[in-house]
């Protein structure tokens, strides 16, 4: 499984355009003031993963002051995270 990830303006590429809950590599991240905001696929990633890069990308140097998640009724995973 190969994952893309575009730390600059944290644009997530997916190689395929199955539906999210088949594909296993989905991941999408946002950032708006100050607010680190996605999606991820649980088959594919764990919360380790996505906070790992977050911690190295969104909030290099700082930390992740906060980090909750909450499953969707499709199976992904949304998150949020704020930086210290």
């Amino acid at each position: 499984m190969t994952r893309f990830v575009a730390l600059g303006a944290f644009a997530l590429a997916v190689g395929c355009s199955a539906p999210a809950e088949n594909n296993p590599g989905l991941t999408s991240m946002t950032i708006k003031n100050g607010t680190v905001k996605g999606t991820y696929n649980p088959s594919g990633w764990t919360s380790q993963e996505i906070r790992k890069d977050i911690n190295a990308g969104a909030c290099a140097g700082r930390g992740v002051a906060s980090y909750a998640e909450v499953a969707q009724p499709n199976g992904l995973i949304s998150y949020t995270a704020t930086c210290a």
